[in-house]
């Protein structure tokens, strides 16, 4: 498989869950809890780079 191939498998197996369980398994957390911006503050912060800032920042967007 080539690297399109490989994220196109990536993203579809995100298809099978609800959007609740997808932002439990993004976040670490499930959704509206309490500890949720903590998280998504931590770890968008320390991410080793913008691309990584942006998947915790934004977990929903790739949502789909």
């Amino acid at each position: 498989m080539n690297k399109i191939q490989t994220k196109k498998a990536e993203m579809r197996q995100w298809h099978s869950y609800t959007l609740r369980q997808y932002v439990a398994l993004r976040n670490g957390v499930p959704l509206g809890d309490g500890r949720s911006l903590r998280h998504m503050l931590r770890r968008s912060f320390g991410a080793a780079s913008f691309a990584g800032f942006w998947q915790y920042w934004n977990p929903i967007w790739g949502y789909g």
